[in-house]
């Protein structure tokens, strides 16, 4: 199940970068991080289940950035 969200939001951040580069809109950034953080934050549950705490901890540490930097984008836009 983890995999099949992590797969998920890797290819909703791929498909919003390439639409990105092409339109060269800057508004999709903060929806980009926001599904990056998400995928980190299962990539670090996934670690934590497989008992690699250290990078687990790791990729929770950057989806708390990749969140943190997406609310700033909401808010400043």
């Amino acid at each position: 199940m983890l995999r099949i969200l992590r797969l998920t939001f890797a290819s909703v951040v791929g498909i919003l970068s390439i639409y990105g580069l092409i339109t060269h809109k800057s508004g999709l950034i903060p929806y980009m991080q926001f599904f990056l953080g998400a995928m980190f934050l299962l990539a670090s549950i996934t670690e934590f289940q497989q008992k690699q705490k250290k990078s687990g901890y790791i990729y929770f540490i950057v989806s708390l950035f990749a969140f943190i930097a997406s609310i700033q984008g909401f808010l400043y836009n």
